[in-house]
């Protein structure tokens, strides 16, 4: 349990005027002066001071908390008022100013106010007129203004028997001046204590006015928070007390602030479970709850004893009442019916909606039976003796409440050739297997046939038959799969039934990326790579794409593997085999395979339910047919574009972006958190929505939030862009160090949008990485970056050395967890000896040290760099290199199975011959892997550390 501690924050007040058109009202009515109020209930609990009731015609207010004292007494607790009566209230109006009535300000001296009032059954004993906080005690008054605004006029007229009525009006005071604008915070209301189990957002409204122009800009602040709309989703950092500060400007430059205080407090959801207060020798700690006279109550000291609850809140604190807010399991059944006297599977559906653990029983027959859960499901198997009726009975307990359900089975007796019966089957249908990698899964089948033998099995699975009632199937990729069953009796009579289950992969991918995407076509200018052999310093490979059927029409997504023989053919069984093949192989060296969705042809746009559902169910087809490891989004063009008035990336309107947000959900949904959810969208569409927001401007920031959780990383296109606004507010140019820090420095520090939503919030480090075209020919519109000049910029955006840019980061020290690098292309960057891999493979050397255990410890290029010596080695280890003017020596220790132990850069101005130590002391003896990079080099050496 925690404790809560709450800061106390000072309330700044400011005076501000609403402006606005009123109606004149008047609430005086002919009432008895006890009209309404309660006749007095000696049953009833009055705990609240002052409240009015009614006992043989006299009204009374009690003066402090009472219960069945009945009034009248002398000295009890309630206290007479007067005897209730007909009296009728007077009536009173404002004969001047007429309401709305407007003023100058700088031309008005006063302003004379009159009423007329009258009681039909007495006389008026006194008239009273208020307005802007003065008060006059007189039927008439004399008021000057002090400000521009609008101001309401009250007059309250008193009969002889103490009966009132009161009129307003409202008078509208303008200025020569310019006047300031109004603010004020609608919700949440001032020292409103908002209570939460867990931190969760808390609206904010605002409301601004400004009588003589417009609102220019305005902004909400809370807990180092600024949001820059009138409406504001904020999540609290900490339970506490926060100010919540609003500030408009008009057109005039002029200001004007609210502020108010809220707590947020944590809400103790511990039910009655909590133990009844004891005490000594019992001691509580800080946090401790218990339970007494009914309510809860949280310990605030230690070594707390013999001090009663709800005697000293400085010491307990209240928590209310003691309420038992748990729900016991649900059950759901429906009659079952069997033939013969075999096993019959029981089954039950069963939730708890607080999540608790479930244990469940059937009874039938007089025995109670053990069941097998299966996340809701819950079976059990039960074999019948004789023919008839049975009641089966499901008891369920979550540990604080139980519950059950009951249906009815029938069992009949056979007439006629009976089929076979499928009694059990494994794996269970939803099953979740998850796997490090592929591996065999036992399918199981046990059957029966009540008037004859079973005489062959079938079960088919991933294109795989088995002719046994078991089989050891290797799924080709993780996905799901569908185990068909079908078993056969003497009588040549079948039965069949269907598994549905998902290989899951058990380990997230975390590495460092290099990603690359390949080309599903042959061109002259960049020719066909086979897929198994793309460049091995590429983890990550995006196939390009999946496109619709039929663009505008058919959503439905097809991609097929281009015939690697002929690639004049169309697609072939043989070379989707072949695709597959070289998927797996890749997968094999631990690299990923991803379906890339879009591109400047695939234009999808989902603008209704069937469309989202087409395109769904072909991208999980697509991706479980090749057993992809993930989807790319990579849409272009009007695909993602924003209808007029969708201005909220928080809560988009436009039925095509809806459609893909929740289509992408159901396929991430239906493959398991392991299934990797990538995005490669345009400049405009992410850091242009600080620029515009609607159409393509910024038509990626919805998906992009509401995916952020399911998001492994984004890598936008740095290239085909020109010029864009940056945090600082300069426009920086693609193809500079500076474009490709400022850009990526929005997606790791947030920015403000032209939406109605405001900031967009920043991704982690490790969501973000860089992508850039390979060569100048890959990016027809611009954007190739010399790879020294992208090393500036690497070098500052990961590790804070400052290149002397024009941009500054606003995190000077870098983010040091930066994802990686992508490029288009693998076929591109093989048209100039892959120059892109070779040039940054290196700088994000945990991308591949899964790659450097599997290829082995042979040295990867030949170079100048000497051999480590001396190896084995005690406690020093030296390596020689040869380096070229302006030269860099990076280098990296790794243990045998991947990880990085030492990471070091070294710069070198003059060219020579230099002999580099390295830091030993950390290592352990044993067998280590030091890779050594330069500017044109690379070696990978063994060493043993004795």
């Amino acid at each position: 349990m925690r404790l809560r501690h709450l800061l106390l924050v000072t309330v700044c007040l400011f005076m501000s005027f609403s402006f606005g058109w009123a109606t004149p009202y008047e609430n005086a009515t002919t009432i008895s002066t006890c009209d309404g109020i309660p006749t007095w209930d000696n049953t009833a609990t009055y705990a609240t001071n002052g409240t009015q009731v009614v006992y043989n015609g006299v009204l009374y207010r009690n003066k402090w908390w009472t219960k069945g004292d009945t009034p009248g007494s002398q000295w009890g607790p309630w206290e007479e008022i007067g005897v209730c009566d007909a009296n009728q209230a007077p009536s009173i109006s404002i004969t001047s100013p007429s309401n709305n009535a407007s003023f100058i300000l700088e031309e008005t001296s006063s302003i004379q106010i009159n009423t007329t009032s009258s009681d039909n059954d007495g006389t008026i004993a006194s008239v009273s007129i208020s307005v802007d906080g003065n008060s006059f005690n007189n039927g008439t008054a004399d008021w000057t203004p002090s400000s521009a605004g609008t101001f309401t006029i009250t007059a309250t007229a008193t009969d002889d028997k103490g009966s009132t009525s009161s009129t307003s009006v409202d008078v509208i005071i303008t200025s020569n001046q310019p006047v300031a604008p109004t603010v004020s915070i609608n919700s949440p209301s001032d020292q409103e204590v908002i209570q939460q189990t867990i931190l969760s957002p808390i609206s904010i409204s605002i409301s601004a006015s400004d009588v003589d122009g417009t609102i220019a800009s305005q902004s909400i602040e809370v807990d180092g928070q600024i949001f820059t709309t009138s409406n504001a989703e904020w999540t609290p950092s900490a339970f506490g007390s926060y100010t919540i500060n609003a500030s408009v400007t008009d057109n005039d430059g002029l200001t004007a602030t609210s502020s108010i205080v809220v707590t947020v407090e944590e809400k103790v959801d511990s039910g009655c479970s909590a133990n009844e207060y004891a005490p000594y020798p019992t001691v509580y700690s800080i946090g401790d709850v218990v339970v007494y006279n009914g309510d809860l109550y949280e310990a605030l000291y230690d070594n707390l004893y013999n001090v009663t609850p709800g005697e000293a809140d400085h010491f307990w604190k209240p928590l209310g009442p003691c309420v038992d807010t748990n729900e016991a399991p649900v059950i759901s059944v429906s009659n079952q019916s069997s033939i013969g006297l075999i096993p019959v599977q029981l089954t039950a559906s069963i939730i708890d909606n607080e999540n608790d653990p479930i244990s469940a029983t059937f009874e039938i027959d007089g025995k109670t039976l053990a069941t097998v859960q299966n996340n809701a499901n819950f079976t059990a198997e039960w074999t019948p003796a004789t023919y008839g009726s049975y009641n089966v009975t499901v008891n369920a307990n979550d540990g604080k409440k139980s519950s059950s359900n009951s249906f009815t089975l029938t069992v009949e007796e056979p007439t006629g050739p009976q089929n076979p019966v499928i009694t059990s089957f494994s794996p269970a249908d939803g099953s979740i297997i998850k796997q490090t990698s592929l591996s065999p899964v036992n399918i199981e089948v046990n059957a029966s046939d009540i008037d004859g033998s079973i005489t062959g099995y079938l079960i088919e699975v991933d294109g795989q038959t088995f002719t046994t009632s078991t089989a050891s199937w290797t799924p080709s990729g993780f996905g799901n799969y569908t185990i068909s069953i079908t078993v056969t009796d003497n009588e040549n009579l079948t039965t069949s039934v269907s598994s549905s289950i998902t290989i899951q992969e058990n380990l997230a991918f975390t590495d460092k990326v290099l990603v690359g995407y390949w080309h599903n076509w042959d061109l002259a200018s960049v020719p066909y790579i086979r897929l198994k052999d793309v460049d091995d310093r590429y983890n990550v490979i995006c196939i390009a794409f999946a496109e619709p059927k039929i663009r505008d029409i058919d959503n439905t997504m097809i991609f097929d593997p281009i015939d690697i023989n002929n690639f004049q053919n169309e697609p072939s069984d043989v070379s989707r085999a072949e695709f597959k093949q070289d998927v797996q192989y890749l997968q094999s060296l631990g690299k990923k395979v991803l379906l890339s969705l879009g591109g400047a042809n695939g234009v999808v746009h989902l603008d209704n339910e069937e469309e989202q559902q087409k395109f769904v169910t072909s991208m999980i087809g697509l991706c479980e047919t090749y057993g992809f490891d993930g989807v790319d989004i990579d849409l272009e063009g009007s695909s993602l574009t924003l209808d007029a008035g969708d201005n909220d990336f928080r809560n988009p309107t436009t039925p095509r972006v809806l459609n893909f947000i929740e289509g992408m959900q159901a396929i991430k949904a239906h493959f398991g958190p392991s299934f990797l959810l990538t995005s490669a969208p345009e400049t405009a569409y992410v850091q242009g929505g600080q620029t515009a927001y609607g159409g393509s401007w910024g038509g990626y920031l919805p998906i992009l939030h509401t995916l952020r959780d399911q998001l492994d990383y984004v890598h936008v296109q740095l290239y085909n862009t020109g010029s864009l606004g940056a945090l600082d507010g300069k426009a920086y140019t693609q193809g500079s160090a500076d474009f490709i820090v400022a850009m990526t420095e929005m997606l790791l520090q947030g920015f403000e949008t032209k939406s109605v939503a405001g900031f967009f919030p920043a991704f982690r480090e490790d969501q973000v990485a860089i992508g850039l075209p390979a060569n100048k020919p890959a990016a027809p519109a611009g954007g190739y970056t010399a790879p020294a000049e992208v090393q500036k910029a690497l070098n500052y955006l990961v590790n804070g050395v400052s290149f002397g840019g024009d941009y500054t980061l606003v995190k000077s020290e870098g983010y040091p967890e930066l994802r990686g690098m992508m490029t288009w292309s693998i076929n591109w960057d093989k048209t100039t000896a892959y120059e892109y891999a070779a040039s940054y493979d290196s700088f994000f050397g945990a991308s591949n040290s899964r790659k450097l255990v599997k290829k082995g410890l042979a040295s990867q290029l030949t170079s100048n760099i000497g051999n480590a010596y001396p190896n084995p080695f005690h406690h020093d280890l030296k390596f020689d290199v040869t380096l070229q003017e302006n030269d860099f020596i990076d280098f990296y220790v790794y243990d045998v199975q991947g990880n990085i132990l030492e990471h070091k850069v070294n710069e070198y101005t003059n060219s020579g011959n230099y002999t580099l130590s390295i830091d030993t002391q950390n290592l352990t003896s044993g067998l280590f892997l030091i890779k050594v990079n330069t500017k044109d080099q690379e070696k990978i050496f063994r060493v043993i550390r004795k």
